[in-house]
């Protein structure tokens, strides 16, 4: 019975201690486990993190991209639409100067002034080169003229022999000279109608 007894008795001991090598080793295993399932899980942030910073990267200089694209689009638009309407009130005085010298009196009369300002300048002994229908009646007021085809822009062009100097005095070259003039003035409105829309000069505006 003795024996039976240490027998059962080792036995037991040996069980014992294998299920507690056991436990050790299945701690020791669950422990391994959640360090892996915790590193990758790290790593896994990690790569999510970057990826999230790589796309709002992308996001924002697509969008810059897009708002350049679009402020240029505007630019665009709004510079053929300057470049229109300079051209349209540029057509309105050259239609205005002719209605103006529609009339023969009214083209006489034009003519006087702009003889008189280029004598002014080159001299009484300047000879004017203006339009046929005109010149006799200007050679019989007195003037030193030439006829010439006439120039539906009135006005005269004056030379002196001496030196070749020749002073060109139409409507139209004066119309050349004070035009940048009335660039300027309608720019400095287009801005002031612009500037009354502030969401679109936002647009414009690169921050």
């Amino acid at each position: 019975m003795a024996k039976d007894s240490d027998l059962e008795g080792f036995l037991k001991a040996l069980r014992a201690e294998g299920e507690e090598e056991l436990a050790r080793a299945r701690a020791q295993l669950e422990e391994e486990i959640a360090d892996m399932i915790a590193d990758r899980r790290r790593a896994v942030e990690v790569q999510i993190g970057r990826l999230r910073e790589k796309h709002a990267r992308e996001v924002a200089d697509l969008r810059c991209m897009v708002d350049l694209r679009l402020r240029g689009a505007i630019q665009k638009d709004l510079d053929r639409l300057r470049s229109d309407f300079l051209s349209k009130v540029r057509l309105a005085l050259e239609q205005a100067i002719m209605e103006r010298l529609s009339s023969r009196e009214a083209r006489l009369r034009g003519l006087r002034i702009l003889a008189d300002e280029a004598l002014s300048v080159l001299g009484p002994d300047a000879i004017l080169a203006v339009p046929e229908d005109l010149a006799e009646v200007m050679a019989q007021e007195g003037y030193k003229v030439t006829p010439v085809s006439e120039d539906p822009w009135g006005g005269c062009v004056a030379t002196v022999d001496e030196g070749g100097i020749v002073l060109e005095n139409t409507l139209r070259v004066r119309l050349e000279k004070i035009f940048p003039e009335v660039v300027r003035e309608l720019a400095v409105l287009f801005e002031g109608l612009l500037d009354e829309d502030r969401s679109l000069l936002g647009k414009l505006r690169i921050s």
